[in-house]
């Protein structure tokens, strides 16, 4: 890790000192317990910017020198302390815009995902909509059947009931996702035919973004869409 002094003038320096004495004194000496002291100089350390919010689990161990369980524990406490529900929404909804295929026996979507927060947020819900994650090759990857994938998806589309009765639609969201993301999936297949691993799904999945939109407008527009376009596979 480069040193402070070599990386940071003293204005800057002289400024996160004080920031550390008010905060470490309130409300007063040695009160503050040891993870809220490294929570505390992680925070002065990114306004330095040695730190970056975005690093990696590995990145932050080894600028810091330190285990990659220890900063694990330092990205899980600081995402608890800085990031509402609605922020891990937001994350989430992000995050379901990046599938990557995986071709195997079971045809998941796997999710690259760094933040250990982001990971208990996204299994909990997964729960919640009554599916399961399969996180056993990687700690750091989240595998969705497309049934779940689709919960997921639908969970997070705004005036679900208000769209369908627009539409007039006699499917379930739920199911109509779920058959669309096959859809998906079997073009993703067919690309990877012959061929072992996995494929990111780019413009396979253009319309994910639109589907987690807060517009009532473009979310309808686009589900009308996808509902022609797969009546049309259907034939």
């Amino acid at each position: 890790m480069y040193k402070v002094q070599e990386s940071v003038s003293n204005e800057v320096k002289a400024r996160i000192l004080d920031d550390f004495l008010d905060k470490y004194l309130e409300p007063a000496f040695g009160s503050l317990s040891k993870t809220e002291i490294d929570m505390l100089v992680l925070e002065l350390l990114e306004q330095t910017k040695m730190i970056k919010e975005n690093d990696s689990q590995y990145t932050l161990s080894k600028k810091l020198k330190i285990s990659q369980a220890k900063a694990k524990n330092l990205l899980y406490n600081r995402t608890l302390r800085k990031y509402k529900e609605e922020d891990l929404d937001n994350m989430t909804k992000e995050l379901l815009q990046k599938p990557t295929f995986q071709k195997d026996d079971s045809k998941q979507f796997s999710f690259y995902v760094e933040n250990p927060l982001l990971i208990e947020h996204i299994r909990d819900k997964i729960h919640h909509l009554g599916h399961i994650s399969d996180g056993s090759f990687s700690p750091h990857i989240i595998k969705l059947s497309t049934e779940a994938f689709a919960a997921l998806i639908e969970n997070y589309i705004p005036n679900k009931e208000e769209i369908l009765k627009n539409l007039g639609m006699d499917i379930s969201l739920k199911n109509f996702l779920t058959d669309v993301l096959k859809s998906s999936a079997k073009t993703l297949a067919e690309q990877l035919a012959g061929e072992t691993g996995t494929l990111i799904a780019n413009k396979t999945f253009d319309y994910l973004p639109k589907l987690l939109n807060n517009s009532l407008k473009t979310v309808s527009e686009q589900i009308k869409k996808l509902n022609t376009s797969n009546i049309g596979d259907k034939k």
